[in-house]
C-alpha cells in the first residue's frame, strides 16, 4: 500500500519533472548514464530506508532488482516487506570477518560503525548499540551468487565507504557503474582523493558529482556494444 501511495505522490506532485527518491538526485543522475548499462541488477550497501533517499528505489520500480545490505535489522524488515523482489541481508561490511559495535543512530540514515570517525556530527545522536557479523562484499557476493558483471554498485557506509569498496575483487566483479558517497571531494584535485585514485586505477572514470556523493562508470564496459541499450532507452522515455 505505501508503495503505490509513494509512486502516486510523485506522479501527482512531480508532474513536468522525472521522479526521484534518493536525497540529492542520485537516481536521475544514475540513469542518464545507463543507456548502455548490460544489466538491471545493483548491490545497494548501506540501503538505509527502502524508498526515502534510496539511490535503488526508482529503479526498482523499472524493474531492477539486486540485493541490499544494511546493518539496521529494522530496516532490513522494512526492506523484505516493501520491496520483495530485492534479496536483503542484515550485515555489517568490512574488510575481514568477525563481528563488529555497530552504533543505530536516532536518525537510521547515520547509523555508523563504533569507533570510525564521523562524518556528519548529528550520528553521536545515538539510539542503541548492537553486535553484528561482518563480512567482505567478496564473501557476500560469493553467498548471494551476484553476478560479475552487474549494473549498479552504491555504497553509503557514513565514512566506512572506501574500506567496503576495497573488500571485494573489484577485478572479479565489475559493476557498470559505482555510486559511493565522498564528501569534501575538491574536482581540481579529485585525482588525490583516495577513492577516485582507486577506481581510476580499476578502470573507471568519474562521470558524476554532487555534494555527497560520486558517480563512476567502466570504461571498459563503455566500450562494448550493448543489447540492453534501445530497452533501457526506452524505459528511461517512460520514467521522463
Amino acid at each position: 500500500m505505501c508503495v503505490a501511495l509513494s509512486i502516486a505522490a510523485h506522479k501527482l506532485f512531480d508532474a513536468h519533472c522525472g521522479s526521484s527518491y534518493a536525497q540529492s538526485g542520485e537516481d536521475r543522475l544514475l540513469l542518464s548514464h545507463m543507456h548502455d548499462c548490460p544489466s538491471n541488477y545493483y548491490v545497494d550497501v548501506g540501503c538505509n530506508h527502502p524508498i526515502k533517499h534510496s539511490n535503488t528505489y526508482l529503479l526498482y520500480q523499472m524493474g531492477w532488482s539486486g540485493l541490499c545490505l544494511d546493518a539496521n535489522e529494522s530496516l532490513v524488515r522494512q526492506f523484505r516487506r516493501v520491496r520483495p523482489k530485492d534479496r536483503v541481508d542484515c550485515v555489517c561490511v568490512g574488510e575481514k570477518a568477525g563481528e563488529i559495535t555497530f552504533s543505530i543512530s536516532k536518525d537510521p540514515a547515520l547509523s555508523h560503525v563504533v569507533g570510525n570517525e564521523l562524518v556528519n556530527p548529528r550520528a553521536s545522536d545515538e539510539d542503541r548499540r548492537v553486535i553484528i557479523a561482518v563480512k567482505t562484499l567478496s564473501q557476500i557476493f560469493d553467498e548471494h551468487h551476484v553476478p560479475t558483471q552487474f549494473g549498479l554498485l552504491s555504497i553509503d557506509l557514513e565514512g566506512y565507504d572506501f574500506i567496503a569498496l576495497k573488500s571485494f575483487d573489484i577485478h572479479r566483479w565489475r559493476p557498470y557503474l559505482v555510486v559511493i558517497e565522498i564528501h569534501g571531494l575538491d574536482l581540481e584535485r579529485c585525482a588525490e582523493n583516495e577513492i577516485v585514485a582507486y577506481l581510476m586505477n580499476a578502470g573507471y572514470k568519474l562521470v558524476g558529482f554532487d555534494a555527497n556523493n560520486a558517480i563512476f562508470r567502466n570504461l571498459a564496459a563503455a566500450a562494448n556494444d550493448c543489447k540492453n541499450s534501445e530497452r533501457t532507452a526506452q524505459t528511461l522515455k517512460f520514467w521522463q
